[in-house]
């Protein structure tokens, strides 16, 4: 993505170029990303839990910070799947 200079002083000499297909492949890249990012919180989370249960290796400080990043994650990815939703359901009505 191109974008201007902002300090370029002629509104009509700015735009914004983008060079990524229309198709919504940059969505769902998007989008898979992020879920791969939240899969990893919580299984960073889970071997930190497991490890400091099970070996005692690690700090209890550690795995808390684990698990507050992984659930600040998969609340993430719940707020955007409900968003999603909505926005389907909302085309649907509209559609009628």
């Amino acid at each position: 993505m191109t974008i201007e200079s902002i300090g370029s002083g002629n509104e009509a000499t700015r735009h914004v170029r983008t060079d990524e297909p229309g198709d919504g492949s940059s969505f769902a890249k998007t989008i898979t990303s992020a879920i791969r990012d939240a899969n990893a919180d919580q299984v960073e989370a889970a071997d930190r839990i497991r490890n400091l249960a099970v070996d005692g290796e690690g700090s209890i400080h550690e795995a808390m910070v684990a698990m507050s990043n992984a659930e600040g994650s998969f609340r993430l990815m719940m707020e955007i799947r409900n968003r999603i939703v909505q926005g389907v359901n909302e085309l649907l009505q509209t559609g009628r």
